[in-house]
């Protein structure tokens, strides 16, 4: 392989892994409205961008992972649980 097919095919991978966070993100914000058939549509296109990662090996951010800004909300790290309380 040159350094022109590792190019391309790094291209490729990072363009798949922009498609699965896409996805993830697009499944929360659905998921947050509540909207059954936008969750369906996301659920989908999350399984086709993973099928594709799966297919071609391509190695993919971990699933809490939807893009380099942190949670906007609160957490197990010290804001709101859960449950809504503080912890």
């Amino acid at each position: 392989m040159d350094a022109e097919d590792g190019g391309a095919a790094e291209e490729f991978a990072a363009a798949v892994r922009a498609r699965v966070v896409q996805a993830r993100a697009d499944l929360a914000e659905a998921a947050s409205r509540q909207d059954g058939s936008a969750v369906q549509e996301a659920v989908d296109e999350l399984e086709e961008a993973l099928s594709t990662a799966r297919a071609h090996d391509v190695e993919l951010p971990g699933p809490g992972i939807i893009d380099s800004e942190p949670p906007a909300h609160g957490g197990p790290e010290g804001g709101e649980t859960e449950s809504g309380r503080s912890s």
